[in-house]
């Protein structure tokens, strides 16, 4: 079944809040595993500076960007990176 973008809006939402919430976990998760910003960029295979913007609270991600970064980060905790 394919979802549509406001399903996984929904979903997004259900799961993490808004936008800003999810940077804000996002920012602690990185601080309190010692996960850098460029090694989320990485695994991810989105720009670091793209990543810096939303932590700073300068642009708020996409569902899409928000549904990658958190594989990334499920990639990273399944590695023990």
């Amino acid at each position: 079944m394919e979802l549509t973008v406001k399903q996984l809006a929904a979903i997004v939402e259900d799961r993490y809040g808004d936008p800003v919430r999810f940077c804000r976990n996002l920012h602690l998760w990185l601080h309190e595993n010692g996960v850098t910003q460029i090694h989320l960029a990485a695994r991810s295979g989105m720009d670091p500076a793209n990543i810096n913007r939303w932590l700073r609270g300068h642009v708020r991600p996409s569902v899409k960007n928000m549904l990658i970064l958190d594989e990334a980060l499920e990639r990273i905790l399944e590695d023990g990176e």
